[in-house]
């Protein structure tokens, strides 16, 4: 091989080198960069999540306490009136709040009543056992004491989560005795 060929030859070999060299740095600042970017939009992601149940829960919670601090609840609560549950809990009233769930319980966590609407509001039944039990097996939800201004959160449903408010049943001016706990569900 003459002298020609060899320095052709080196030239390439180097060029290439080059080449590669060049296109492993710039992968690996684009990939980095990327990974910079695609974390940084996912936080964002997670903290508008944040933020929106959040805000989702402060309106669940004082709809809740609006209708848990109320002297009407108090009274039903108190004596099982059905005509409180006919003129405030029909099925368009829950729905005009967006709730799927809706429960009075006593002061010993039975249910008075509860209503479930389907996610599109259309349909309306009773609260399933499955719900109750479930309910029932977070006594933090059940048993608020007078002082307490309530729960949010988000509770695991049979059906997937649900932004779920509990709230102890006072009269109006927030006094006592409490008269059991209105849970209250999106």
């Amino acid at each position: 091989m003459n002298l020609r060929n060899r320095a052709l030859l080196l030239l390439g070999l180097t060029f290439t080198v080059f080449i590669i060299i060049i296109a492993a740095v710039s992968l690996s600042v684009t990939l980095s960069g990327l990974d910079r970017m695609e974390h940084q939009e996912m936080a964002d992601a997670i903290n508008q999540t944040k933020i929106a149940m959040n805000v989702e829960s402060a309106s669940l919670l004082r709809t809740t306490q609006d209708w848990a601090w109320w002297d009407d609840m108090y009274q039903y609560a108190a004596d099982k009136n059905p005509d409180f549950l006919e003129s405030n809990t029909d099925p368009l009233a829950l729905a005009t709040l967006n709730l799927n769930l809706f429960m009075i319980l006593d002061e010993k966590g039975n249910l008075l009543h509860g209503q479930v609407l389907s996610e599109d509001f259309q349909r309306n039944g009773s609260v399933p056992a499955g719900i109750t039990k479930l309910i029932h097996s977070n006594p933090d939800i059940l048993y608020l004491p007078e002082d307490d201004p309530g729960l949010s959160g988000v509770l695991l449903m049979p059906d997937g989560p649900m932004m779920v408010t509990s709230v102890p049943i006072l009269r109006s001016d927030r006094s006592g005795p409490v008269h059991g706990t209105l849970i209250m569900g999106r």
